[in-house]
């Protein structure tokens, strides 16, 4: 009996926090009410069924069970190519079909793993490693006391490296960092994620002007200070602070991302495979960058599942190319991150292994981890914003 796709379902779930978490920001308050998931699900005939997570959004999920569906169900799961073209050729194409696709692409290459009995990574194109570089990706607008005890936790669980959120205020900024820095000297690293910066948030002089007060802070990087699209501004801060810049993550196109990898604009690269169209063009696109030299870091996990797909990417490549991956952070029982977040946490029968600041990447076939169905029925979607910003005063 030849192998096809029987059934493919896209469940988008919630997982809200127990309380709404609130955070100051420059010029008001954050909220933050929810996390939301998309779990794909895809069945072959023969019984065997594939994972995979994409952009938690009602249109994707739609998108998956409504168009994709018609198109995946019957065909064979390795012919991800004609998959591609039966998809992408037709018109009009929707909004959000990339990220709709990069997900279903992911369950099909579980299901193909589990298929041949061999990691996903083997489907890509072979490992070279089997340990990935991470750092722990937590505090949200926390301040400089804040953010030391919560780095005193990860250093304490084995991270060597952080990135933080900021965004409360310049001055608040400033101290935060210096005192992270001052508590956590070298060789640990501090990312920081400035994308609350950017526009009228801060201003661009007042952006030079922290990065260049931040520089003693001798940082990995600051990630994303001025928007992708406004290059001049990039250009502008590059030229004018001494601390590397990463970008890359917003880019909405695999040709955008691919013009900033071709260009000196940025020190290191940030890579949403998820959001660019997949693991494939991923890998594809890493085969590209290699011969340049450049340092990619791949991000915008939310989900442990996410961490197994990517861990299987990253693993395809030396650590002279991906050097990091992020690691979200959630508390816990006994664990200390931004906020809960109980569906990721319960999501996998067995979490990922981490050892020493490295995830282990796992060899068992597809994805190498097993699903904890039951979160599709204990996490029902639920509707409206995940978080709220509400401004202060006039």
């Amino acid at each position: 009996m030849k192998i096809k796709v029987e059934e493919l379902q896209a469940s988008l779930l919630s997982s809200p926090l127990p309380h709404p978490l609130r955070r100051p920001v420059q010029g008001g308050q954050v909220t933050i009410y929810k996390r939301d998931c998309l779990l794909v699900r895809a069945r072959a005939n023969q019984g065997q069924v594939g994972y995979g997570v994409g952009t938690p959004s009602p249109n994707v999920a739609q998108l998956i069970n409504r168009n994709l569906r018609a198109a995946v169900v019957g065909l064979n799961p390795g012919n991800l190519a004609g998959l591609r073209r039966k998809v992408f050729q037709r018109r009009p194409r929707y909004p959000g079909l990339v990220q709709a696709f990069a997900a279903v692409e992911m369950a099909l290459l579980d299901l193909q793993g589990r298929i041949a009995g061999c990691p996903l990574s083997e489907l890509l194109g072979g490992r070279v490693r089997g340990r990935i570089g991470i750092y722990a990706s937590g505090g949200v607008y926390l301040d400089g006391e804040e953010s030391v005890r919560e780095a005193g936790l990860w250093a304490g669980s084995g991270f060597s490296a952080c990135k933080l959120e900021l965004g409360r205020s310049p001055r608040q900024d400033l101290q935060t960092v210096c005192e992270l820095r001052q508590a956590f000297p070298p060789p640990w690293g501090i990312m920081v994620d400035a994308r609350a910066w950017r526009g009228e948030h801060y201003g661009l002089e007042e952006t030079a002007r922290l990065l260049r007060e931040m520089a003693p802070s001798r940082l990995e990087w600051v990630e994303e200070p001025a928007a992708q699209e406004d290059r001049e501004s990039l250009r502008q801060l590059l030229e004018d602070c001494r601390i590397p810049i990463s970008g890359g993550g917003s880019e909405n196109s695999l040709e955008g991302w691919r013009d900033l990898a071709g260009r000196d604009w940025l020190d290191v690269l940030q890579l949403d495979v998820l959001h660019l169209g997949g693991l494939v063009d991923g890998h594809r696109v890493l085969r590209e960058v290699q011969p340049l030299g450049r340092r990619v870091a791949i991000g915008r996990l939310s989900t442990p599942l996410e961490a197994a797909a990517l861990g299987q990417l990253a693993s395809c490549f030396g650590a002279d190319l991906v050097g990091w991956m992020e690691w979200p952070q959630y508390s816990g029982e006994g664990r200390s991150g931004t906020y809960p977040f109980r569906l990721a946490e319960q999501m996998l029968h067995t979490p990922l292994w981490i050892d020493k600041g490295e995830l282990i990447v796992p060899e068992a076939p597809g994805l190498g981890v097993k699903i904890n169905e039951s979160v599709i029925r204990r996490f029902p979607y639920r509707t409206g914003p995940c978080s709220s910003f509400q401004p202060t005063g006039p």
